[in-house]
């Protein structure tokens, strides 16, 4: 198993708390864990699964090239992919051009091309 990330780092988590008056949730600083390897080192051929991240961290890699990559090989080699929470619309985003939506992800591109909303799938 090994973690990647765009870069060989520590990675930064977040912890959701509850603060006397606030109405929803806090940030506070999490786990720091070691991406032991960059996307562009990864052969996707090498590994039989794929956990993708939730939390911000699909806001920040959806663009990614590299991992648009990996999870395109995956897809296209009917590889298990485990999305967490909102990396399912970094997948989605990754392979819309490679598999068929199913009417779920058609629903998340459908959210996602909504007036007002904060991603867009490019078709």
């Amino acid at each position: 198993m090994h973690i990647g990330a765009p870069a060989k780092k520590v990675l930064n988590s977040v912890i959701h708390d509850f603060e006397p008056g606030w109405d929803t949730y806090v940030e506070k600083p999490g786990y720091r864990i070691p991406a032991d390897v960059a996307f562009m080192d990864i052969e996707p051929g090498d590994y039989d699964a794929l956990i993708l991240s939730g939390g911000r961290a699909p806001e920040y890699l959806r663009n990614d090239p590299q991992l648009q990559k990996i999870v395109r090989h995956f897809v296209a080699h009917k590889k298990p992919i485990a999305a967490l929470t909102t990396a399912r619309l970094s997948s989605l985003r990754s392979t819309s051009s490679v598999a068929a939506p199913s009417p779920l992800s058609r629903l998340w591109l459908q959210t996602l091309n909504a007036p007002g909303a904060s991603s867009r799938i490019q078709k």
